[in-house]
């Protein structure tokens, strides 16, 4: 058997904060409880726990935006899957699979090598039936369901507070400044406001973004840091009036 442990880029600031003897235990999904989570499942329903040689780890890296197959310990698990070993362990399915579309197509092709996916949060995957296939679609749509519901979330509570007047990045979006008396808030800047209006009205016009960013750069309007205009500032400025 097989044990997979993915540990996420996102963490790497919870690892800093959560050190050995310092602010209190390693994450959730560090590799050490991952690994004892699996370890424990195992005990559990009377197997043999994994060995040093039995693990692949990916650490460091979103499975949001590399299918397993790109992952370097994905290749290696794939790799010895077609060499003939027919058993894999995860902690949960998020572990491996982040998209719905990479976490069908993989799991399909394991069902035809006749694979057997077991999580250690309880769950086995058994693909060999309607139910279990059903089951598994839903635990993939939930995996990739949650990164994106917090994402969201979190987008519009940073947007919310910006049209508060509060600070929420290093630098000022482009039409404020940050306020010299309170450093934690910001305030218009009427020169670029100024900009940001005439964008709009050439958006509702029905310039494209490209188009606005080239007749700016035409009509001598500087962006802020002096070089030409591009359309993901234009982008932004456009999806800030619309929010």
């Amino acid at each position: 058997m097989i044990g997979y442990v993915r540990y996420s880029p996102r963490v790497k600031v919870a690892r800093r904060k959560t050190d050995k003897g310092a602010d209190g235990d390693s994450p959730v999904n560090s590799v050490e409880n991952q690994k004892d989570q699996v370890q424990r499942w195992l005990k559990g329903h009377g197997l043999d726990p994994l060995g040093e040689g039995d693990w692949i780890v990916d650490e460091l890296v979103s499975a949001r935006t590399t299918p397993l197959c790109d992952r370097t310990g994905g290749a290696e698990l794939l790799a010895r899957i077609k060499r003939g070993e027919r058993e894999v362990i995860a902690s949960k399915i998020d572990r491996l699979f982040r998209s719905v579309t990479d976490g069908l197509l993989q799991l399909e092709a394991w069902k035809k090598q006749k694979v057997s996916l077991y999580l250690a949060d309880g769950v086995v995957c058994d693909l060999s039936t309607t139910s279990g296939w059903a089951c598994t679609t839903i635990l993939l749509m939930t995996s990739e369901f949650y990164p994106r519901h917090v994402a969201e979330c979190t987008s519009l509570a940073m947007a919310s507070m910006q049209r508060d007047g509060q600070r929420i990045s290093r630098h000022a979006p482009y039409g404020y400044r940050i306020c010299s008396e309170n450093t934690d808030l910001i305030e218009p800047d009427e020169k670029e406001q100024a900009v940001c209006a005439e964008v709009i009205r050439l958006h509702k016009s029905g310039l494209g973004q490209r188009q606005i960013a080239r007749q700016m750069d035409e009509s001598g309007v500087k962006s802020r840091s002096g070089k030409k205009w591009h359309h993901h500032a234009i982008s932004r400025i456009i999806d800030r009036d619309d929010g």
